[in-house]
């Protein structure tokens, strides 16, 4: 307290105006104590504070030097009591603490600039030992938020001096590269000044950055942008972004951005921000450190992760080289496979040694027994297999030592062998399949019965492992192991485990291969294990059953038909196992089993009968399959009869028995797309084919093709023939072979969708072969049939022979006998009328015209081109009215988009015009016109085009 009589003698001192400058004094000191760094600084300006007091007591108060009253005294003295606060600042050393304490607590409740520019000026200086910037900005996180600050909390006050202080930390965050410099420590003191700026309002921060980005200076307008990517508050986000458009600043505002928000891939322009800125605006920014964080974590593990890939993948190349090493470096292989790190290399290693040195070891490669390193690797390797430090291991291990064991001496090898037996029962799963893969390498009778004890151990659980089921299997399977003989103790227990591993269900197709490998595994006699063909036998013959194994069952009966000698002949039950499938209701398996009897058992007294049996089975068969390729393996195993014991002329027999009980069961309607049809008819194209047949085979190949009305096989079966040879044959074959021939070309003719045709003559050639071959039976004195004559009667005409077929045709007319059926009657008629135009005689023609259109219609296309020749000759002979009448009854026959309308409509046209008549011509001139568009048309032909307009321009005059 101030006594009065230690007031100056003045009185100076005891003026209001100089207590309210104490008071303000004691209340400026206690704020700064309150806002300060701490308990040390508050304690220092305590001290301050109260030898302040004692020196007032004393009358050691500053004397006014100039001004009437005391506060223009105070205002004199600022100056220099600002500098002694910067002198005190500046003063190093822990002696010198308090001093600096009490300046920055005194300068920091002034309200002159110059107060504050001091501390500025000390935070640019840097990071100093005594950490004076590091303490000023320690009292600014407290004082800026101005809740009750003398200072800071009046709105004036801050808004003067915050501008200052914004200028002063973006100083801070000037890089190297820009002027001026930052100071030294300026990235210690960053942290800091950020914490400083966070104290600010929303909208404040956001302003003050505002104004320091538009200083001329542009180093400081860049270090305010790193300031505002330093300061945690995502809401300045899209103010640096704005940035991001400016050259000079945008590298820095995308370095803001990315320290901002996290974003890992960075901001290429100013619409990337505004995309990721609608998905995450509502996020903090702890929230979007969290996430990226988390991703960091992440990557981090990832990186371990890549990392100890890499270590486990280059040692275990490593260790791979070194086991294919001849020898093996056994002692580098112990170095590299027991590596500390990464964790859990050792059982990778392990698993790579396992891969090749397993294949090597039970392929009989040379590994060199005796090698110093071996018996040690081993030794280890059984050694971490008794610790059992690594429970993970121990089947890795175990099948490892199998490999690695030496054979000598015998003891060691032993030992592995007893741990493998015990393996076989081990609760572990693991650990009973390591047993069985490294019992691979110690094959024994007793090792044999211990696996097939294992296997059919899980075989009866209710739950099967085909891991272990698999690896019993092909333990069994491996090269040294041999199937029990007839008087071993289980070859019982063999068969009952390839039974039982066909039939459990849930196995794969691998357990199935496996087990059927099995099957057909011999003994160490070569012979075959008897008791599995009926296993295998049942198991392809049970519908039951997937036919995907059945089909896989089926080859391996094979092994069974071809026994050693002394073993028991099943040749005779395979073949009739094999034929049985024939009629399976699998169209797989039907096709297999005709491929498999392509080939039959080697067995010269039976061959010839098994062959017949096949030819029988695939004639039954043919009747019914419904499968394309079932039907062409049918033909395969007929075809490879040829050759054999049974005649080929019996396996075209075979064909031609199909083709007739085909004929009874196909559909006519579907015959061309018929499986069976085709099947059959490409089988004797083949067998037809085969220069060594004789010809009564050959022409009961060709009966068959004419059954089967396959008139293209039939002529390219013709036409192998030699016509000569056939022709100049001698009587004594005629009633043979060589009749059926020639009979054949009649048959083939015939089987043309439509009959010979005078004026479509394009089947000449067909014509000449039909007129030699009747001619041949006829001069031998061969009765030929009325089908064959008629078909004889048409390729006269064809041929150009008309005389002759107007004569053969008449008769036939007059003798009802020759003539038994409508048809018939019609394709004479058809013949006759179209001879007789021919010959001129168009009057006789007309008449019997009209008798073939009485009899069969105006329908036919053949007749309808009958009727427009016979138009065609009565305009060339001089009577358009009767072509005229005539082709006015062709038109409407005609279908109005055929070649034979167009044909028929410029007919009439062109025989009108021959009228010589106007009403006539004018008609025709209508008419074309008319129907103009049918012959302009660009699918119209060129020869209808040009007659049609020769014709219209004599309908008009001009031609």
């Amino acid at each position: 307290m101030v006594r009065a009589s230690s007031l100056p003698s003045d009185g100076c001192a005891g003026t209001r105006a100089w207590r309210v400058a104490v008071v303000r004094r004691l209340l400026g000191a206690v704020c700064g104590a309150v806002w300060g760094l701490g308990v040390l600084e508050f304690g220092v300006l305590v001290i301050w504070l109260a030898g302040t007091a004692r020196a007032a007591d004393l009358g050691q108060a500053p004397v006014a030097t100039g001004g009437s009253d005391g506060q223009g005294a105070v205002r004199q003295q600022l100056p220099d009591e600002l500098e002694q606060f910067r002198r005190a600042l500046s003063q190093p050393g822990p002696e010198a603490e308090a001093g600096r304490v009490q300046a920055i607590s005194a300068l920091l409740i002034r309200t002159e600039p110059a107060a504050h520019e001091i501390l500025q000026e000390a935070v640019l200086r840097g990071d100093d030992a005594d950490r004076t910037s590091r303490a000023i900005l320690a009292n600014l996180v407290l004082a800026v938020p101005g809740l009750g600050h003398p200072v800071f909390g009046v709105t004036e006050q801050r808004a003067a001096l915050l501008p200052g202080w914004i200028r002063t930390f973006a100083r801070l965050f000037v890089v190297d590269q820009e002027t001026p410099a930052p100071p030294p420590g300026a990235t210690a003191l960053q942290s800091a000044a950020r914490d400083v700026v966070r104290g600010l309002q929303i909208t404040e921060r956001q302003a003050l950055l505002q104004q320091v980005s538009q200083s001329p200076e542009l180093g400081l307008r860049r270090a305010a942008l790193r300031l505002a990517g330093s300061s945690r508050d995502t809401h300045l986000a899209p103010w640096i972004a704005e940035r991001l458009e400016d050259p000079e600043l945008v590298e820095v505002a995308r370095e803001a951005l990315a320290r901002l928000t996290f974003e890992p891939r960075g901001f290429t322009d100013r619409a990337a921000f505004d995309a990721w800125y609608e998905r995450n605006s509502r996020l903090t920014y702890l929230e979007l450190a969290e996430r990226a964080a988390l991703g960091l974590r992440e990557d981090v593990e990832r990186f371990q992760q890549e990392a100890d890939a890499e270590v486990l993948e280059a040692v275990g190349r490593l260790v791979e080289a070194l086991a294919r090493a001849t020898p093996p470096s056994w002692g580098a292989l112990q170095t590299e496979v027991f590596r500390e790190q990464p964790v859990g290399g050792t059982k990778v290693w392990l698993e790579r040694l396992r891969d090749v040195l397993g294949p090597r070891v039970l392929g009989g490669a040379q590994l060199a027994t005796v090698v110093p390193d071996r018996a040690p690797f081993a030794t280890a390797l059984a050694t971490r297999l008794d610790a059992g430090q690594f429970p993970g291991e121990r089947p890795i291990l175990l099948e490892v030592l199998a490999y690695v064991v030496p054979a000598t001496p015998p003891e060691a090898a032993e030992r592995v062998q007893a741990r493998l037996c015990a393996g076989l029962v081990d609760p572990d799963v693991a650990v009973r399949v390591a047993s069985l893969r490294g019992m691979r390498r110690f094959p024994s009778a007793a090792h044999r019965a211990a696996v097939l004890d294992c296997v059919h151990a899980e075989l009866a659980r209710d739950e099967v492992d085909e891991e272990v089921v698999v690896a019993g299997l092909e333990c069994l399977l491996t090269s040294g192991w041999a199937a029990p003989s007839a008087g071993d103790a289980d070859l019982g227990s063999w068969i009952r485990l390839v039974h039982a591993a066909l039939v459990t269900a849930g196995l794969s197709d691998l357990a199935h291969e496996r087990a059927l490998d099995l099957a057909i595994r011999r003994p160490v006699d070569g012979s075959v294990v008897v008791g599995l063909f009926p296993v295998l036998r049942d198991l392809v013959a049970d519908p039951s059953v997937d036919p995907g194994l059945r089909k896989q069952a089926l080859p391996k009966l094979v092994v069974f038909a071809h026994p050693v000698v002394g073993g028991e002949d099943l040749s005779d039950e395979y073949v009739e196992a094999v034929l049985a499938r024939f009629a399976d209701s699998d169209p797989g398996l039907r096709r297999l089993a005709c491929e498999q009897l392509v080939t039959l058992p080697e067995d010269p007294g039976r061959v010839e009968e098994w062959s017949r049996s096949v030819l029988d089975a695939a004639a039954r068969r043919y009747l019914v399959e419904d499968d394309a390729r079932g039907a062409k393996a049918l033909t395969d195993v007929v075809l490879a009869r040829v050759g054999g014991p049974v005649p080929t002329r019996d396996v075209a027999e075979v064909f031609v028995r199909i083709a007739e009980q085909l004929v009874e069961v196909v559909d006519p309607a579907t015959a061309e797309s018929d499986v069976r049809r085709q099947a059959v008819v490409d089988g004797m194209r083949v067998l037809g084919a085969d220069p060594s047949l004789e010809r009564s085979a050959w022409a009961r190949i060709g009966d068959g093709l004419a059954t089967l009305r396959a008139r293209d096989a039939l002529r390219s079966l013709l036409g192998r023939q030699d016509a000569a040879a056939i022709l100049d044959a001698p009587p004594a074959e005629i009633a043979g072979a060589v009749e059926s021939i020639l009979r054949l070309v009649l048959r083939c003719a015939a089987l043309a969708p439509e009959p010979f045709d005078p004026i479509l003559p394009e089947r000449s050639d067909e014509a000449e072969q039909v007129m030699e071959a009747y001619r041949a039976l006829s001069s031998h004195g061969v009765a030929t049939t009325l089908a064959e004559r008629l078909v004889y009667v048409e390729a006269l005409g064809v041929i150009g022979q008309h005389a002759e077929a107007v004569r053969l045709s008449t008769e036939a007319l007059q003798n009802p006998e020759q003539v038994p059926t409508p048809d018939q009657r019609i394709r004479y008629l058809t013949v006759l009328t179209h001879e007789l135009v021919q010959s001129g005689a168009l009057d006789a023609a007309t008449q019997r015209f009209a008798e073939l259109a009485a009899t069969a219609g105006l329908e036919s296309e053949r007749i309808l081109r009958v009727g427009l020749r016979l138009a065609r000759a009565r305009v060339d002979s001089g009577d358009p009215s009767a072509a005229v009448e005539l082709l006015n009854r062709l038109l409407p026959a005609c279908s109005s988009d055929s070649a034979l309308w167009r044909a028929t409509l410029l007919d009439r046209a062109d025989a009108r015009l021959a009228l010589n008549d106007d009403t006539a011509r004018i008609t025709a001139a209508n008419e074309l016109r008319k129907f103009a568009e049918r012959f302009v048309e660009p699918k119209a032909p060129e020869a209808d085009r040009l007659r049609f307009q020769a014709l219209l321009r004599r309908a008009d005059g001009d031609g």
